[in-house]
């Protein structure tokens, strides 16, 4: 018979036993529960999120759509490669949804596009963002699109060389009238900064295509009465008839002044055209410079008015340009006013 110590060590030992095989039976159960959980939580993994349908849109006719195959990161010769000939507009919708919005992608892109040389796969994707059309749908305010789409723009005009078929899309961009009409005013500011750089020799250019389709698009947009780009127009137009001259300068010299005497034209296309014939030297606009100021307080109009008066103008305009500068409510108009009296004064001096 076991003596009482003994049968106390052996009903420890049972206890213990039990202590382990409970704690043993316990992870077991917690072990099959978490591998149950992970089973269920993978059958209830959703996939990953469609394309919104304005992804999935294309905007235009006779669309192919964008190989679902193309990757994030547009780095290698293959992805290039299939972005030659896609539709832009399409592309642009996709890049948006899977860079994560529009500041994203351009912080994305930038980077890429102000290396020694880019690759034509970050000139490609440069495109899908500048002929994104997003204004309704875009987290950023219009002026904040434009302006990062303008940076673009004019990063893609510095490059060395610049991209063959760039002037075809700044033409695209500007002719399409889905296009936010700042941003096509900005496209047709470039006009002639891209002009003079692609076709520094006159004598080439008269025989391109490519040039002739610049001048026809800038002289049309200039001489359009009810367009609101005419201004952007004519300061192409001007900076063009400079040597080696596309353009006439006595015919743009012409324009300039029909369009700052023609009152139906809005009030700042005429105050553009009023500031081209001042650089012009254009006088017979000087009547009409002078009854602006009386009809506007618009600083962006008076100004250009102002100016034309000091290239122009005649010791007769000093007491104008004094009251200006002495009581206008504009610091602006106050400066630009006292820098046209001083030209007029040396232009006296200078005539004694």
């Amino acid at each position: 018979m076991l003596s009482q110590g003994n049968r106390k060590i052996r009903w420890i030992g049972y206890l213990l036993g039990s202590i382990a095989v409970l704690f043993i039976a316990i992870f077991c159960i917690r072990l099959g529960e978490k591998g149950r959980s992970a089973n269920d939580e993978a059958q209830t993994i959703k996939p990953r999120e469609a394309l919104p349908p304005e992804a999935l849109i294309l905007p235009r006719d006779n669309r192919q759509p964008i190989e679902k195959s193309v990757r994030r990161d547009f780095q290698t010769a293959e992805v290039a490669t299939s972005f030659e000939g896609a539709d832009l507009s399409a592309m642009g919708h996709r890049l948006r949804y899977e860079r994560g919005g529009l500041q994203s992608w351009y912080s994305s892109l930038w980077p890429r596009l102000v290396t020694s040389k880019p690759g034509r796969d970050a000139v490609l994707e440069a495109y899908a963002y500048l002929d994104s059309n997003f204004y309704q749908q875009s987290e950023l305010d219009l002026l904040k699109l434009n302006g990062l789409k303008n940076d673009l723009l004019d990063k893609l005009m510095q490059l060395n060389p610049m991209p063959s078929d760039l002037g075809t899309r700044l033409l695209a961009m500007y002719l399409d009238a889905r296009q936010d009409a700042v941003w096509r005013d900005y496209c047709i500011q470039h006009f002639a900064p891209y002009y003079q750089a692609r076709w520094p020799d006159a004598a080439r250019a008269a025989d391109d295509g490519e040039a002739s389709r610049f001048r026809a698009v800038l002289r049309q947009a200039a001489n359009d009465p009810e367009g609101t780009m005419a201004g952007s127009a004519l300061i192409g137009l001007e900076v063009l008839s400079r040597p080696p001259a596309a353009f006439d300068r006595n015919e743009v010299g012409t324009l300039a002044l029909n369009m700052a005497v023609d009152k139906s034209r809005p009030m700042n296309i005429r105050a553009t055209a009023i500031q081209i014939c001042g650089l012009m030297g254009k006088k017979e606009v000087l009547s009409t410079a002078r009854s602006l100021i009386e009809e506007t307080q618009n600083v962006s109009c008076l100004i250009p008015a102002i100016g034309a008066i000091g290239s122009l103008g005649s010791a007769n305009d000093a007491s104008l340009l004094k009251s200006l500068a002495a009581s206008s409510v504009s610091p602006y108009v106050r400066h630009a006013a006292q820098s046209a009296f001083q030209r007029l004064s040396t232009k006296k001096a200078e005539s004694i």
